[in-house]
């Protein structure tokens, strides 16, 4: 008899549309073994595709899934396990299954999707490396899809500052795509962050796959986040997809001469919530806090990482400012920086400048 875990994996493997793979889960009680047995009236209007719930012919297949989903010690968290996202459970099209590696208790997690073009620009990078930090300080675990650009910087971001981050791809979980952000993947695993897949390990990139992906990254979150997109981008479609999800849109506005804020700009114009900075998603959500507050919370520092904190422009400040304000040696100035960042007062951005948190 086959059990819930091994006809959830049945459904990631079989052909058929994702609505009415989630419709018969939903039908089933979240009990997909049910599919396997003999055929309930209830479920009739899939008849059609109750063909290719054949237990025998799938059964090796199942089993070489799990087997090497236990070799690459791969976590498989079904729709009826108590681990899955409340979240995509409540979606008309919900993964089956979720092969994961990393921490497990992240699907759970307050979370944000972000999202935005392959090709960022400085002002896309400038965005990503303001907004990240405090996100994830107040709690909020980044969601994206390891893709070059937005996605990949927003992960990078949310690990430079000691956050969460959730990585959904669209392979295999144990194959990870595009093979340049290998390193990525590795240091997302390493520092207790998650990887999550709805294929079976093994699944190269197709570029079929990557529509699916997107709706588990629209479908994970609270909301979503596009930070810079052409108007034929596809973080428009995850946007739609969130939309259509009823999570709450937000849109950078950029600027009118730029090809890659066309995107972000019409969302705005559709309804987007305008996001000029992480306090208006923060404070959309309840999770602005007082900074005196926040500032009494803190690790206490010497004083002279207190003296350096006083140098830091508002706009930001490079290592080269600093050492010419501060009067430190290099070793000096960056033995304080360092202090600094772990006790959350500062953020250092892609290009190497030093923010005020």
């Amino acid at each position: 008899m086959i059990d819930d875990l091994r006809a959830s994996v049945a459904l990631c493997i079989l052909n058929m549309p994702l609505w009415a793979k989630g419709e018969l889960i939903k039908k089933s009680g979240f009990r997909p073994s049910r599919l396997f047995s003999p055929w309930s009236a209830e479920f009739n209007e899939f008849l059609k595709w109750r063909a290719l719930f054949n237990w025998q012919g799938l059964e090796q297949e199942l089993e070489n899934v799990i087997r090497a989903s236990e070799r690459l010690k791969i976590k498989i968290v079904t729709a009826s396990m108590n681990e899955y996202p409340e979240l995509l459970r409540g979606i008309v099209d919900l993964p089956p299954a979720l092969f994961c590696m990393g921490d497990i208790s992240l699907l759970k997690q307050k979370s944000i999707s972000v999202v935005g073009t392959r090709t960022m620009t400085p002002y896309g990078k400038i965005v990503v490396s303001k907004f990240i930090p405090p996100l994830c300080i107040s709690g909020l675990c980044i969601v994206s899809g390891m893709a070059k650009g937005v996605d990949a910087e927003s992960h990078i971001a949310a690990l430079n500052s000691r956050g969460k981050t959730i990585a959904i791809l669209g392979s295999g979980v144990d194959n990870p795509y595009p093979l340049c952000n290998s390193s990525l993947y590795e240091r997302i695993v390493r520092e207790e962050g998650l990887v999550v897949s709805e294929f079976i390990p093994g699944t190269p990139g197709f570029k079929q796959n990557f529509p699916m992906r997107n709706r588990i990254i629209a479908g994970l979150s609270d909301a979503t986040l596009v930070v810079e997109a052409g108007k034929e981008s596809g973080s428009l479609i995850t946007a739609s997809i969130a939309m259509s999800y009823h999570r709450d849109i937000f849109s950078v506005p950029g600027p009118v001469n730029s090809r890659m804020s066309e995107g972000t700009n019409s969302l705005i114009k559709k309804g987007a919530l305008i996001a000029c900075s992480s306090d208006d998603i923060l404070d959309h959500y309840g999770l602005l806090f007082d900074s005196s507050s926040s500032n009494n919370s803190r690790e206490q520092i010497s004083d002279s990482a207190r003296a350096l904190l006083g140098m830091l422009d508002a706009q930001g400040s490079s290592a080269s400012d600093l050492l010419s304000l501060s009067g430190f040696s290099s070793g000096e100035l960056f033995k304080n920086l360092e202090e600094l960042e772990h006790s959350s007062y500062i953020f250092r951005d892609g290009f190497g400048i030093y923010h005020l948190n």
